[in-house]
């Protein structure tokens, strides 16, 4: 499972809405591009999820899965890759499935995001320190401790 590969299919892969005549609707080529980038390496490289896997992730059928890997084939979005890597994996030819490659560029593989996240404040090479434990202000301290004498 890669997450860079996954924010790409969301975020950064062109999937036209609505799609041309005869190509699959744009919900179903996303969810089975989600798929298989759920498969790829961080790269987008090297996925392959069997059909029928994909259908299950996209509750649609087999034949409807192999429409939709057929289409976003021809929109680029995905290729076909070495087929020799499967090959050395499974060696029974009629068991084996395709192998794709997503079309992701390099520097697709991060959020655009991800700037926004964490620490607005710079420290400048400073950690901050926190003193551990549950701090008391001075004058409830006080108290507490006259009251604990008066009780013993």
């Amino acid at each position: 499972m890669s997450i860079e590969a996954i924010t790409w299919a969301l975020e950064r892969a062109d999937i036209p809405s609505p799609t041309p005549p005869g190509m699959p609707s744009a919900p179903a080529l996303t969810v089975v591009l989600l798929g298989l980038a759920n498969h790829a390496s961080r790269h987008g490289a090297d996925a392959y999820p069997s059909v029928r896997k994909l259908a299950g992730y996209a509750r649609i059928s087999e034949r409807q899965v192999q429409r939709c890997l057929k289409a976003l084939v021809a929109l680029g979005l995905i290729s076909k890759g070495d087929q020799a890597r499967i090959a050395a994996t499974i060696p029974r030819e009629d068991r084996r499935p395709v192998l794709y490659n997503l079309s992701m560029k390099r520097g697709d593989t991060s959020s655009p995001r991800s700037s926004e996240r964490g620490a607005k404040t710079k420290r400048h090479g400073v950690t901050g320190t926190t003193e551990r434990g549950w701090s008391v202000p001075a004058k409830v301290a006080t108290a507490i401790k006259r009251r604990v004498r008066i009780c013993l």
